[in-house]
């Protein structure tokens, strides 16, 4: 009998894996999508002009003492440039009812500035051009007053104690004619109906807001000196509400020496 033929035998071999997947567009195999370009940093919409009338209330004074610009009876703050602040006692006295055309900004604690471009006195007609820049864009509106209800109170920044010979510790009562502005639109300090301007810090705005506003009878307890053309100038270390009886302490915040 003749031997069978031999049959060839096939031997099972694993497929070949499959080719890896292919990356989406802006994916790496299997990992996070790339990071993006930088997002612009958040700016304030375009400084825009603004023109208002009202009754010069006081002048208001920057850190050293001077003027700086005037404060009308509605609240609002107007802001010159310092080379050009010293004619503002002709062009608008206390009293005087104005006309401001400038460049409108929000301060720190959501009220309005208005840095002048141009000042009218409309009882005598005199004017005055003032070399004022827009303001520069910033950050956009930061969280709510910090005068608000269950804010925390800011906190404090060390300053030093003064030591200048020509400072005193005094005590003065009077009432707040109108709160003092920096070159920002920052609350620095208070002035008072017989012309004393109370200094704090910035930092403090907040608490002194709330205890004192605009016809508050106060007493402050600080240290003095003579600021330009004679006038008081009080850094607070306390200040209270005659009326209410509340009273807070401040820093230490001596006036600046002068220049």
């Amino acid at each position: 009998m003749a031997p069978a033929a031999a049959v060839p035998q096939t031997i099972a071999q694993a497929p070949p894996p499959p080719p890896p997947p292919r990356p989406r567009p802006g994916r790496g195999v299997g990992g996070p999508p790339p990071p993006g370009p930088p997002l612009p940093p958040p700016t304030q919409a375009t400084a825009t002009t603004t023109t208002v009338q009202g009754t010069v209330r006081t002048l208001s004074y920057g850190p050293a003492g001077d003027a700086n610009g005037v404060i009308l009876d509605q609240g609002m703050e107007v802001h010159v440039p310092p080379d050009q602040a010293g004619q503002l006692n002709s062009l608008a006295p206390i009293g005087a009812r104005i006309q401001v055309s400038g460049w409108i900004h929000t301060g720190p604690l959501g009220d309005s500035h208005v840095d002048a471009t141009t000042i009218t006195n409309l009882n005598n007609s005199a004017a005055m051009s003032f070399q004022t820049a827009p303001p520069p864009p910033g950050a956009p509106p930061g969280p709510a007053d910090p005068n608000a209800t269950g804010a925390p109170p800011p906190p404090l920044t060390p300053q030093p104690s003064p030591v200048a010979s020509n400072l005193t510790d005094t005590t003065i009562t009077g009432v707040v004619r109108s709160f003092n502005y920096g070159p920002a639109g920052e609350v620095i300090g208070v002035i008072l109906d017989q012309g004393t301007v109370v200094y704090f810090p910035p930092e403090q705005a907040g608490q002194v807001i709330q205890l004192v506003q605009v016809g508050s009878r106060i007493r402050v307890r600080g240290w003095v000196r003579q600021g330009p053309a004679g006038k008081a100038l009080l850094g607070a270390e306390t200040i209270t509400n005659r009326t209410t009886g509340n009273s807070i302490s401040v820093a230490d915040q001596p006036p600046p020496p002068p220049r």
